[in-house]
């Protein structure tokens, strides 16, 4: 919610007389107000804007929207069968493309039929911080070529998706990570049909 003040023009010191009105309003602030000094128990939505620092043991039990840089310096733990942190999900297909950090995981809609060429945006979109990871996923098998993934700063290859790299794994199967840290893109983690190229 959203406090007015018991008195919008402000008070003059021995001249305004102070209502019950005025009073029970202050009151009723008060009351309504997140203790910053003791904590407390708070319910409906909280729409938060801005850089916050939480410390300490806290308690969400309600819907919350966070826009702006936020700071845990505690452990964040899930509880419940609907607790859960959500991966954005997006999708790659038989064609060359840009991608960014958006979507957190990408997921192949159809096997490579010739080199396509994914592009790590660095620069435009939603631009990269440090620590930002972003994958990319087929269960397509039967591919007969591959993606190939490059930083859009000097179209530096970084590895491989389909490149049949494996025995246990068919053609196509696999995954490929990457970070963004010391500002570039690095390869992170790859499984199956996937291989890091040297950069």
């Amino acid at each position: 919610m959203t406090f007015t003040r018991a008195k919008p023009s402000g008070w003059t010191a021995d001249v305004d007389v102070w209502t019950a009105f005025q009073a029970n309003k202050i009151d009723t602030n008060m009351a309504n107000a997140v203790d910053g000094a003791n904590g407390g128990t708070y319910a409906g939505d909280i729409t938060w804007s801005g850089a916050h620092t939480f410390s300490g043991t806290e308690t969400h039990s309600n819907t919350e929207s966070h826009s702006g840089e936020n700071t845990f310096t505690d452990k964040i733990i899930l509880s419940g069968t609907g607790a859960g942190i959500r991966i954005r999900a997006g999708t790659f297909t038989n064609a060359d493309a840009t991608v960014d950090t958006s979507k957190d995981v990408y997921v192949a809609q159809a096997a490579a039929t010739s080199p396509r060429t994914i592009t790590l945006n660095d620069t435009g979109g939603t631009v990269p911080e440090e620590g930002d990871v972003i994958s990319f996923v087929s269960h397509i098998s039967g591919g007969v070529s591959y993606w190939i993934f490059k930083r859009e700063t000097a179209a530096v290859e970084l590895g491989r998706l389909g490149t049949n790299t494996s025995t246990e794994h068919g053609a196509g199967l696999g995954s490929i990570s990457f970070i963004y840290t010391g500002g570039a893109w690095i390869g992170r983690k790859v499984g199956g049909d996937a291989k890091f190229t040297a950069h």
